[in-house]
């Protein structure tokens, strides 16, 4: 057999490795939806945080002028309802706790990677707006180099860490990997 015979075989049968079934493809899909609820319950727990720091405290009030406020009798529109309210939809569901537990049990390098992954790489981010122009912001595209600079790693880190946490997601959440033979 030629060389460029033997080329072929070995390509192909490296990218016959390469192939994924079709289970392997269904916890792929589970892995990334779930790095998409860990995501989402970051961003409910900043709001949450958010909305419970918008009023003053009786605490904060005293800290800054030494002395409780007085009552008046009227303070205003009580907001507190509105704001429970808001809080109580950004709660979670079961799946969101999952992803969190399940992210949380990875290394924090790969954590970060994958959320890199699903939540930036490959879209624009905003480094400038004209005042002039508001409607027209100058954006630059979160490429792997832009991820791996941001997380201090080379490109071939990142993609690494992104591949060896997705494995790792799919082994926590149940997904057996059949043993090369």
């Amino acid at each position: 057999m030629d060389s460029e015979a033997q080329i072929g075989l070995i390509g192909g049968s490296m990218a016959h490795q390469n192939m994924k079934t079709p289970d392997q493809k269904l916890w792929r899909s589970r892995a990334k939806d779930t790095v998409d609820l860990y995501i989402e319950a970051i961003y409910a727990e900043v709001r949450n945080r958010d909305i419970a720091m918008e009023s003053r405290h009786i605490l904060a009030t005293y800290s800054d002028h030494g002395t409780l406020p007085r009552g008046s009798g009227f303070s205003g529109f009580c907001n507190l309802g509105a704001k429970v309210d808001r809080m109580a939809h950004i709660g979670g569901t079961q799946d969101h706790h999952n992803a969190v537990e399940w992210l949380m049990q990875l290394p924090s390098d790969q954590r970060d990677a994958l959320v890199y992954d699903r939540a930036l790489r490959g879209r624009n981010r905003i480094v400038a707006v004209d005042p002039f122009r508001p409607d027209s912001p100058v954006t630059k595209l979160w490429t792997d180099d832009a991820c791996a600079a941001d997380l201090e790693c080379s490109v071939d880190s990142l993609r690494r860490r992104i591949s060896d946490g997705y494995a790792e997601l799919e082994r926590i959440m149940g997904f057996k990997r059949q043993e090369a033979a």
